[in-house]
């Protein structure tokens, strides 16, 4: 299997799900590190599980011996003198890979004594899963929805890195003003400096991935000549030329054993076409005669190779609505501004001193219930009152519906939300598993104080939660974090103290662990699961109506941010 196919994010999901669980993408081995700096950074980050890192591509990191550590993050994590940037030797080549097969095998023959039956299609690409995605056709990054972009290809030296690698987007407002002053054939314009330095510092060459040139290190221009005029626009040439000369250093990598000088050059050569308005509708740009000259530390002699550029404009169509209200006269039945967040201070209320984590909606039982946005159904069921072994009441909650809603791109850095339907009638129209569409009708609000609503007045208990369904909630993590540091967590016999770390298991508990002594155990995050005489409720613990203040964060007001997200 090539390098590039095995670095593939669905790949990686079927190795995760057949061989390797905490196998992820990309090739960083201990014996492909080309700096010693570079292995003790990356250990430093496999020690504190990369909870630095915000950004970039998880990786997984292998000892010749075969043992997989922690993944980490890559790429973009703060460091004191801003973003670093992780690099090794022969990243995504075929002997990394190589080196990556081998050490897998070594840990999958560990446990299994031998290697699974799957392994070798798996090894050479010839699985069908994989010789299926092997022969799909790139899927080329678009803008978002309702913009336009310049999409920039580059070839060096005969190799295009991992297909997608090679392609940049440089944002472009399709409304041109240079271009509504040019009435007659002949007439010229450039494309303004700030968006042809853009362009270019797209066109570096591929395998300089951190590189940013500074504007005095960019020379050439692109120049608009029309060709010919008609009552609706123009039509004309690209004329222009470029070149890359970086000046230091810290222009080309943040490492300096990473850093490869370079200079680049070429002519560019192309066609446009653009309304009476300024509005461009088409652009096509080659480089010609392109070539980079490689100043590498480490040989005498310069290295050339050619440069390959091709430039296209692209649109992406204005994306459909990507969230609704769960139902109609949604805002009338607030009766105001809703209750999120509302501290309850009714001494006779059994939520007495907590605070409410979703918005009420005060219509009619039979109110039809639909689904916010696309996603998959991961709650459809009855949810009983029940008291667990600590004394804890959990209220009938009637019957619920959680959704789980992807969101790419992702809005505020969350990739995942869930929304929360509580009160329901019997009538639920979806089951655990189902796809669901924004504006499919999921279930009706319950009758009116009825054993199927949990004997409330008839209302929509409607909540947004931050993340996947499957997570550990930040109140948990909370709750025990205070209660290990004060007197320690009783399990049976064993007590839990100290500072604790914690890790989904299943489907459906989070393991927790002592990271002094070692003390462990596993808690489970359903709802109704030491309900007696109850089937046990598939439903996260972080599922609930109300909760303290500092829960509050964990969920989003949902009318204002489905407003803003629509």
């Amino acid at each position: 299997m090539r390098a590039g196919l095995l670095s593939d994010p669905r790949v990686v999901a079927l190795l995760r799900e057949r061989f390797i669980p905490c196998l992820l993408s990309a090739l960083n081995t201990a014996d492909r590190m080309a700096d010693p700096r570079d292995a003790a950074l990356l250990q430093s980050y496999v020690r504190d599980g990369g909870e630095r890192f915000r950004g970039g591509e998880r990786e997984v990191f292998l000892r010749p011996d075969g043992a997989m550590l922690d993944v980490f993050m890559s790429l973009h994590g703060p460091s004191a003198g801003g973003q670093t940037h992780m690099t090794a030797a022969g990243r995504r080549s075929e002997p990394a890979c190589a080196a990556f097969f081998r050490h897998a095998e070594l840990a999958l023959r560990g446990p299994r004594g031998e290697l699974p039956a799957e392994w070798l299609g798996f090894r050479t690409g010839t699985a069908p899963e994989v010789a299926a995605i092997a022969t799909m056709a790139p899927s080329w990054p678009m803008p978002p929805a309702g913009t336009s972009a310049l999409r920039v290809f580059v070839r060096n030296g005969g190799h295009t890195y991992d297909e997608l690698h090679g392609c940049e987007l440089v944002a472009l407002p399709k409304q041109r003003p240079e271009l509504v002053a040019l009435t007659t054939v002949g007439a010229r314009a450039p494309l303004p400096r700030p968006l042809f330095a853009s362009l270019v510092r797209a066109m570096v060459p591929r395998g300089s991935v951190d590189t940013c040139l500074r504007d005095e290190s960019i020379g050439g221009e692109l120049t608009f000549v029309v060709t010919e005029r008609h009552h609706d626009g123009i039509r004309g040439e690209l004329r222009g030329d470029f070149a890359m000369t970086p000046q230091t250093r810290a222009e080309v990598s943040r490492r300096e054993n990473a850093a490869s000088m370079f200079t680049a050059t070429g002519k560019l050569i192309g066609r446009f076409a653009a309304r009476a308005d300024g509005t461009l509708h088409e652009l096509r740009l080659a480089a010609t005669d392109g070539q980079i000259v490689w100043h590498l530390p480490w040989q005498e002699a310069a290295a050339k190779a050619p440069l390959h550029v091709g430039v296209e404009l692209v649109e992406a169509a204005a994306a459909a609505p990507r969230f609704q209200l769960p139902c109609k006269d949604y805002r009338r039945g607030l009766r105001g501004r809703g209750n999120f967040g509302a501290h309850i201070t009714a001494k006779d209320s059994p939520f007495a001193g907590s605070w409410h984590l979703a918005e009420d909606v005060w219509l009619p039982a039979g109110t039809e219930i639909v689904a916010i946005a696309d996603g998959i159904v991961r709650y459809s069921d009855f949810s009983p009152t029940w008291t667990d072994d600590a004394g804890k009441t959990h209220w009938n909650l009637g019957n619920v519906i959680v959704l789980e809603h992807p969101l790419d791109p992702p809005i505020d850095g969350l990739r995942h939300v869930c929304s929360f339907h509580v009160h329901l009638g019997a009538d639920r129209r979806v089951a655990v598993g189902d796809t669901v569409t924004r504006g499919q009708v999921i279930g009706t609000i319950g009758k009116d104080r009825s054993d199927e609503n949990g004997r409330y007045a008839a209302h929509l208990h409607f909540g947004i939660h931050r993340g996947p369904y499957l997570q550990i909630p930040p109140s948990l993590r909370r709750e025990f974090g205070e209660r290990a540091k004060a007197g320690g967590i009783a399990i049976g016999d064993a007590t839990v103290r100290g500072e604790l770390e914690f890790s989904l298991f299943g489907h459906d508990s989070v393991f927790v662990r002592s990271k002094g002594d070692g003390a462990q155990f596993l808690w489970s995050l359903k709802v109704g699961a030491s309900a007696p005489d109850a089937t046990c409720a598939d439903i996260m613990g972080w599922c609930q109506g109300y909760g303290d203040q500092s829960m509050v964060d964990e969920w989003l007001r949902p009318s204002t941010w489905i407003e803003q997200h629509r």
